[in-house]
């Protein structure tokens, strides 16, 4: 992918026009999202669950938890970095650019 290309993408992606672009629509032909989140008598341990695919969520031990998962924050991190990274990809197909790999680092700090 040429540098101007890329930076034609992430200049669309970080204009939240985008989302009403590109976003929306394929909200509307996915169509509905439903989540179970279910804490199980482990401490904070929760099954997060969508009818085909599960994962789950916990604290780390310094914070109480079981340290089986992903934290919260870091969930909210990982949906944010697959959109960016889906939405990349998307857009780079149609456009018919060969991008190879893409990924996508998100961080929280204080």
């Amino acid at each position: 992918m040429h540098k101007e290309n890329l930076q034609a993408a992430l200049d669309i992606l970080f204009n939240f026009d985008w989302f009403a672009k590109l976003a929306l629509p394929l909200w509307r032909i996915m169509g509905s999202a439903k989540i179970t989140a279910t804490n199980e008598n482990a401490k904070y341990r929760v099954r997060i669950a969508n009818g085909t695919h599960t994962v789950y969520a916990d604290e780390p031990l310094p914070q109480g938890g079981g340290d089986t998962g992903l934290n919260p924050y870091e969930l909210l991190l990982s949906s944010l970095g697959a959109c960016t990274a889906i939405t990349l990809r998307m857009y780079a197909e149609r456009k018919g650019w060969d991008t190879g790999k893409i990924s996508t680092e998100t961080a929280l700090t204080a």
